[in-house]
Formats: C-alpha cells, sequence, structure tokens
C-alpha cells in the first residue's frame, strides 16, 4: 500500500509517527474483496487538499458556520469570505471530526462578519450538527 494513501486514511500530514500509535492499513468488508477499489470522493479531495498545502499557503480560521435545513442541494460544498472559488477546505468541528469540501463561492456580504462560512447540508448531518449555526475549525488557500 502506498505511503500517501495510509497517510490520508490516518489525517497524518508527514511521515512522523509516535509510538504506541494506531494505524488505519487496510480492512475487509463482511461481504469480501470488491472489484471496485476507486478512492472515495472524500479520501480523493483529502488528497488534492494536501498536495495543494505542499504547493501553497493554506491560512486557518475558527468561528461560526451557518447550515441550511430545508437545502435541497446535496454534495461536499462551502461558502467562504476568503476562500479561493474552486479550491479546498479541511473543516474540523470541536469535537475533532473532519471533512474536506469545494469552495463553490463567496459567503455573501450581507453575512455578519462573526460568521467565517456556510457549509452543505450533508456537511452538517456528516458532523451531526442539528443546530443552525455552530462553530468550525477551517484551513483554506486564498
Amino acid at each position: 500500500m502506498p505511503i500517501d494513501t495510509i497517510k490520508i486514511r490516518n489525517g497524518l500530514e508527514d511521515n512522523t509517527l509516535k509510538v504506541g500509535q494506531l494505524l488505519h492499513i487496510g480492512w475487509m468488508s463482511l461481504g469480501g474483496i470488491e472489484n471496485n477499489t476507486a478512492l472515495t470522493l472524500q479520501e480523493r479531495m483529502r488528497m488534492e487538499f494536501y498536495k495543494s498545502k505542499n504547493a501553497k499557503r493554506s491560512y486557518k480560521a475558527q468561528g461560526k458556520t451557518n447550515w441550511d435545513k430545508d437545502s435541497g442541494k446535496e454534495g461536499w460544498f462551502v461558502l467562504h469570505r476568503h476562500a479561493k472559488k474552486g479550491s479546498l477546505v479541511r473543516i474540523e468541528d470541536f469535537q475533532g471530526n473532519v471533512i474536506f469540501a469545494q469552495v463553490v463561492d463567496k459567503l455573501p456580504a450581507n453575512y455578519p462578519p462573526d460568521v467565517i462560512a456556510f457549509v452543505s447540508k450533508d456537511i452538517a448531518k456528516y458532523l451531526k450538527e442539528y443546530n443552525k449555526q455552530f462553530f468550525i475549525k477551517i484551513e483554506y488557500f486564498k
């Protein structure tokens, strides 16, 4: 298995390991080995994010984010005040859950200044957020 795949599956940013650290190397489903071993969308987004991070300067922020429970749009997307449209962001909630998303546009100017992003319904569901507004840490590219 390639080292990059191991790093992605374990959320490692470099090749540094600690004594006693557990690593997720692989798994086998109860249904056996599947013919399709393609990476999931989140794995591909994670790989692309860290590839960009090696080439570009990233920025970090934390603050409030909103989401719309009634939105019919599906997918892993975010509106962000400063991130470059089309780039990927790393979102982490305060329980340590991480998800990657694509910036589809800038956050509208009429949003309160303490709101740093608007996330899709799928992201909020993944992070198990039920409130319309919650706190996140976000890493992004300008």
